[in-house]
């Protein structure tokens, strides 16, 4: 049976900050603990990138005696023979590269720590206390990081039942045991992001839509009864299954296909929630994301403009106002040149009333973003050459620059103005 998740400890973006400081130096070891597939590996490597610095990984769990440091015999000088351990290439091999290169962080990451067996936990611990493991001294820019399972001992989750083998007391005394709560929140936001190296969302946009839509509860469930449950990192797999097959939603897949996928999910996250995931695919129509508008290359952004087209009045009413509400955070946005005028491209093929009112919401907002601050222009008539300098506000000038960047978008507003100019004298013939 499913067991109570127990939700204890900080979210990802803490500890991830609280890492991002804490990795300068060497003096702590870190132990992240937390439910299986809630994002510590992820966690680690997100962290070194954004240092600036390199990982490697070492599952302990697969280790055994003598993986660490394998005893091989030798002879001295005067032929009597010895013994000497040749310790592991992965931990040789890091640290040879941060004696190479000083100025970067190395992060040896060793991970399902409580999995492994005795014997192999003591040789961690060496490396753990001692910085040390044979002849091997760690280098000063080298940090460890372990992470496990939590077990009967950790605060919070003294009703868990992984099978792990509980660390022993001076090891846990001499690690700083950080709780890792998982939260959907967090994990959305993840998702959602655009990953620029690899054009496309952290995860696949159905696999995020299915979760934000009244799924949260399915993101984590945990039965030690079953192999394949939900987790972030198995929701991650589906999504990257979606990818693996150039699926954007399931509008033109065939019944082969679709009876591969729905096995293939429920090979990952179980039978109940890929029979749930897989019916709110049928539902999920894909959509043009902020992050694909603005990431995209030039070749990239007019195959956009033409599969928007291709979309319903309400969708593109919706992609629209997102990639807008976008542009209107912050300053920043609404001064990129590239931002407002990829804006306009796409706000100029939008239907005529969607147009209309968020040209309405943009002068506005401008205005209140640039609230004071004015800036000097030339302005005149293009036709006849003669411009002058004004004084104008900055919103009104922002405004003005993005109808003007797009000649369909300047087209379309003169449009609505002609017609609201005729609408409001109409009203007046009729009141007179």
């Amino acid at each position: 049976m499913p067991n109570a998740m127990i939700n204890v400890g900080i979210s990802y973006n803490t500890v991830r900050e609280g890492l991002l400081e804490g990795l300068k130096t060497p003096t702590l070891v870190y132990n992240l603990v937390g439910y299986s597939g809630i994002g510590k590996t992820a966690i680690v490597r997100d962290v070194v990138e954004e240092l600036g610095g390199k990982v490697e990984e070492v599952n302990a769990s697969l280790l055994q005696a003598g993986d660490l440091a394998m005893p091989v015999k030798h002879e001295d000088k005067d032929n009597n023979p010895i013994v000497k351990y040749v310790v592991n290439e992965i931990i040789t091999s890091i640290n040879q590269d941060a004696r190479e290169d000083k100025d970067h962080l190395y992060v040896l990451f060793l991970d399902e720590f409580n999995r492994a067996d005795a014997e192999v936990q003591a040789d961690l611990m060496n490396l753990i206390l001692q910085r040390q493991l044979f002849d091997v001294i760690l280098e000063d820019n080298v940090r460890i990081v372990t992470a496990q399972n939590p077990d009967r001992t950790t605060e919070g989750f003294e009703h868990t039942n992984y099978d792990v083998h509980e660390v022993d007391e001076a090891t846990a005394s001499r690690v700083v045991d950080i709780r890792m709560r998982y939260s959907a929140e967090d994990w959305l936001a993840y998702g959602k992001t655009y990953n620029k190296k690899h054009k496309r969302y952290n995860v696949h946009p159905m696999v995020t839509n299915y979760i934000a839509n009244g799924n949260t509860d399915m993101l984590l469930m945990f039965d030690p009864d079953k192999r394949n449950t939900p987790s972030p990192r198995s929701w991650s797999r589906v999504g990257e299954l979606l990818y693996d097959l150039n699926i954007d939603d399931f509008s033109s897949v065939n019944t082969g296909i679709m009876n591969f996928i729905h096995e293939a999910v429920i090979g990952t996250v179980g039978a109940n929630s890929a029979d749930s995931f897989m019916r709110f695919g049928e539902t999920f129509t894909s959509y043009i994301q902020v992050e694909d508008w603005l990431g995209s290359t030039e070749e990239e952004f007019e195959q956009l403009l033409i599969q928007y087209t291709t979309y319903d009045n309400t969708k593109k009413a919706l992609m629209v106002e997102n990639l807008i509400a976008h542009m209107l955070e912050e300053k920043e946005r609404a001064l990129d040149d590239t931002i407002t005028q990829r804006v306009a491209r796409v706000l100029g093929k939008a239907p005529m009333d969607t147009i209309t009112n968020q040209l309405r919401l943009i002068a506005r907002e401008f205005n209140e973003l640039f609230r004071g601050e004015r800036t000097k222009v030339n302005v005149g008539d293009e036709a006849s050459g003669i411009y002058q300098e004004e004084t104008l506000e900055i919103g009104q000038v922002r405004y003005i620059q993005l109808v003007n960047s797009n000649m369909e978008l300047k087209t379309k507003q003169k449009r609505i103005i002609n017609n609201s100019q005729y609408e409001q004298a109409d009203e007046l013939e009729k009141a007179q």
